[in-house]
């Protein structure tokens, strides 16, 4: 898939098994885009077709673009405070590896065709402006702010790159936040799946 205007690659990093979204394994070898502004060429104007930047917040709206305004389904929490939600038509993922101890495995599961995981970040979700939980809460209360979110449409992903914050806005008033946690700049926050490619958001932003 050739590069997305307004991003750049990164690398490769493997698409993650259900085992590992849900477990805490890092993926490490899909490829990832960065949300760093490239170079862009103009279709007009008055730009002279010059290259003009494209910023970060346009770039992932437009790699958002396939599931904004679609409704989210399968929230849930996986380990510790990872959330993850689906968008899109499900499609069923058999995966297939050799135990050296236990032979030939086999995993079945759903997964959306575009797939959110809220990773290394403090997060908190609210409907209406009220808070319903955050990620340091009862498994209990993070289970039913997965419910309120099941079923809501993505309407916007907001960033703040200078802050390392972004926020996920629904249409019935849930929002989810997300912003840094520890000291590490590099760590992940979050990653949306599609199709072929990946995108990643950290804590310093991109």
């Amino acid at each position: 898939m050739p590069a997305f205007a307004g991003m750049t690659k990164i690398g490769k990093r493997p698409l993650p098994t259900h085992s590992q979204t849900f477990r805490g394994s890092r993926p490490e070898d899909c490829e990832i885009w960065r949300l760093i502004p490239v170079a862009v060429t103009s279709c007009g104007g008055d730009s002279g077709g010059m290259d003009t930047p494209k910023s970060p917040q346009v770039a992932l709206h437009d790699f958002s673009a396939p599931f904004l305004g679609k409704p989210v389904w399968g929230a849930r929490q996986g380990y510790g405070s990872f959330l993850s939600f689906e968008f899109c038509a499900p499609e069923l993922v058999v995966k297939e590896w050799h135990s050296n101890d236990r032979g030939l495995r086999r995993q079945a599961y759903v997964q959306g065709r575009w797939h959110v995981w809220i990773y290394c970040c403090q997060w908190r979700f609210t409907a209406h402006g009220k808070q319903i939980a955050w990620s340091e809460d009862s498994r209990d209360d993070i289970a039913r702010a997965m419910g309120m979110l099941d079923g809501q449409k993505l309407t916007d992903i907001g960033l703040d790159p200078n802050a390392g914050k972004s926020r996920f806005t629904f249409d019935l008033g849930g929002e989810l936040d997300t912003w840094p946690t520890g000291d590490d700049l590099t760590e992940e926050q979050w990653f949306i799946y599609g199709p072929q490619n990946v995108f990643g958001y950290r804590a310093d932003g991109r």
